[in-house]
């Protein structure tokens, strides 16, 4: 199973579980790999998961809380301690511009590094 065809199994926000991904396609050429209870994509500044028994996406970012977070982000969407990083829990549409904002905070901090490194 790839994370496109979990993504598919989402009734109401398949739409924008594909446009995470396809969001993240964008920013770097990777893939993403399945562990036991998510997707991780390498380099490793974001990872998707489902949680059972409920339609969301949880939604794991290596950034800089909340240095790289907008405030009125975290209130429609917000952050929680995670395992290894923050993560959120996407439930509605509604959530998918702050998601992306997320995600791309977290794709340049991993820029950011490579290039210091």
């Amino acid at each position: 199973m790839t994370i496109e065809e979990e993504m598919f199994r989402l009734p109401n926000l398949k739409h924008i579980g594909i446009a995470l991904v396809q969001f993240v396609y964008s920013l770097h050429k990777e893939t993403f790999v399945k562990t036991t209870t998510d997707w991780i994509y390498n380099p490793k500044f974001v990872a998707f998961g489902f949680p059972k028994r409920s339609e969301t996406i949880s939604l794991h970012i290596d950034v800089d809380y909340p240095t790289d977070i907008d405030e009125k982000d975290l209130r429609i969407l917000p952050l929680y301690a995670g395992h290894h990083y923050p993560k959120c829990l996407i439930t509605e549409p509604r959530q998918l511009a702050c998601a992306t904002r997320y995600v791309e905070a977290a794709y340049r901090r991993n820029a950011f590094r490579k290039r210091r490194s």
